[in-house]
């Protein structure tokens, strides 16, 4: 039973942690996921794969550095 606890709360923090990187580099977009966890099934498929990738500028800009 330990076991199972100290997985779950492992991947809580790892989805915690995700989260904090992604709005430290400026990739989360806040109203994007507001909108999908407020209605996932209505989420729009291109609403999540923005969540997911970062736009082209971005990636461009990520090259430069």
């Amino acid at each position: 039973m330990l076991y199972e606890i100290r997985a779950i709360v492992n991947m809580m923090g790892n989805a915690v942690a995700t989260l904090v990187v992604a709005r430290w580099e400026g990739v989360f977009d806040v109203e994007t996921a507001r909108a999908v966890l407020a209605d996932p099934r209505g989420a729009r498929a291109e609403e999540v794969r923005l969540m997911i990738e970062p736009a082209p500028h971005q990636a461009m800009q990520d090259m430069h550095k």
